[in-house]
C-alpha cells in the first residue's frame, strides 16, 4: 500500500494523478538524511519560490489613513468595523509576509495548492531524480520560526498591487482567515526578487484601462539568509475557517514531514497553486498560443477576497500584440490590503 503521506514523481512528469488523488507513482525507501550535506557552519539558506493563485497580504503604509481610502459602493459595517489602524499594519523588524493561496469560486476551475521539494533533502537519491509532492489544501504552513540574517521584510519587485483597483479594503488578514482560502503560508523576514518577468499588462474594467504595467512578476522568489541549525522540520495544522471547522484535506495535516536537511548549505520550496494541468515543480504552460489582449481567466478570483461589487477589473496581456505569443501560466501573483 502507498501511504499518502509524501509523494513522489520522477523529474520531467507532472503527477497530476497522484497530487490529486493522494497516490504517488513509487514510495522511495531511504535512510532520512543520509544523501545531503549539511553546511558545516551550522546555518543553510532557505530559497521559497511561489507562483500560481498566491495572494501576498501588504498591510497600508502609515500615509494612507482610512480616511483617505475609497469608499466602498455598499457600506459594509461588519467589515469597517474590523478594518484595522495603520499603526496596526506597519511592518516591523519581527514581522512576516502573510501568503494566501485562494480556493476560487463560482465557475473558475479547481486550483491544487502544493509544496515540492527535491527529495535529496531527506533521502539518498541523485539531485534533480526524484520530487516529493505535498498537499496544502486545509493547511498552514508556518515557516516564520525560520529566521537566518534579515531582520525586515522586503518589498517584492514587481508584485502586481490591486488595492488601487478595489472599492473595499481587507480586515487585518494576519488575524482572520477568509472564506475562499485554501492554504495560509507564513514566511520570516527575507529578501525578494522577481522570479520571472513578464512584459506589458493593462487592468480593465469593461472597456476602461485603469492602468498599465511594463513589467509583472509572475513567481516570487523568497530568500532566507544564515538559518542557524542543521535541519528544516516542517509540521502542517489545520486550517481554522468556518467551512472546514478545523478539518485538514492534506493527509500530512498535522504529522511532521520528514526533516530536510540542505544540501550545499542550501533548501529550495517550491510552492505553487494552479489548474490540473499546470501541476508539476515547474511552472506549467497554458495551452497555447494565445491572442493578443489575452485575458487571465483566474485574476477576478483575487476580488473574491474583497467581496468586491461588480464588474470587476480584469488583466490583459498586450506583450507582441498584434499577434499570438506564448505565456507559461494562466495565473500571476498578486498583492494588496
Amino acid at each position: 500500500m502507498i501511504s499518502r503521506r509524501v509523494f513522489l514523481g520522477r523529474a520531467g512528469e507532472i503527477a497530476a494523478l497522484g497530487a490529486v488523488a493522494g497516490t504517488g507513482f513509487s514510495q522511495l525507501a531511504c535512510t532520512s538524511g543520509t544523501g545531503t550535506s549539511p553546511a558545516p557552519t551550522g546555518m543553510f539558506d532557505l530559497e521559497i519560490t511561489i507562483w500560481g493563485l498566491a495572494f501576498f497580504y501588504l498591510p497600508p503604509t502609515s500615509s494612507e489613513s482610512r480616511d483617505s481610502l475609497p469608499k466602498p459602493q455598499a457600506p459594509d459595517t461588519a467589515q469597517k468595523s474590523r478594518t484595522p489602524s495603520p499603526a496596526d499594519t506597519l511592518y516591523t523588524p519581527e514581522a512576516t509576509q502573510l501568503v494566501l493561496l485562494l480556493d476560487p469560486k463560482g465557475d473558475m476551475e479547481r486550483h491544487f495548492p502544493r509544496v515540492y521539494y527535491d527529495a535529496k533533502y531527506d533521502c539518498q537519491v541523485e539531485a534533480g531524480k526524484f520530487w516529493r509532492t505535498v498537499p496544502l489544501e486545509g493547511t498552514v504552513l508556518d515557516l516564520s520560526p525560520f529566521r537566518g540574517h534579515e531582520r525586515a521584510i522586503p518589498k517584492i519587485p514587481d508584485l502586481l498591487d490591486i488595492s488601487p483597483f478595489t472599492t473595499r479594503r481587507l480586515p487585518d488578514l494576519r488575524g482572520q482567515n477568509p472564506r475562499n482560502l485554501a492554504c495560509r503560508i507564513t514566511l520570516p523576514p527575507g529578501q525578494a526578487r522577481d522570479g520571472y518577468p513578464t512584459r506589458r499588462w493593462e487592468v480593465r474594467r469593461d472597456s476602461t484601462r485603469l492602468a498599465s504595467f511594463d513589467t509583472v512578476a509572475s513567481r516570487v522568489v523568497w530568500t532566507v539568509h544564515g538559518i542557524p541549525g542543521t535541519e528544516l522540520p516542517l509540521r502542517l495544522r489545520p486550517l481554522q475557517t468556518d467551512k472546514d471547522q478545523g478539518k485538514c484535506g492534506a493527509a500530512v495535516c498535522g504529522e511532521p514531514l520528514p526533516p530536510l536537511k540542505p544540501s550545499g548549505g542550501k533548501i529550495e520550496l517550491y510552492i505553487s497553486n494552479v489548474p490540473l494541468y499546470e501541476l508539476g515543480h515547474e511552472p506549467g504552460t497554458h495551452p497555447g498560443p494565445v491572442p493578443c489582449n489575452f485575458r487571465m481567466p483566474h485574476f477576478e478570483a483575487f476580488f473574491q477576497l474583497y467581496d468586491e461589487p461588480g464588474p470587476l477589473p480584469a488583466l490583459y496581456n498586450v506583450e507582441h500584440c498584434p499577434g499570438p505569443q506564448g505565456t507559461p501560466y494562466t495565473c500571476l501573483p498578486s498583492g494588496g490590503h
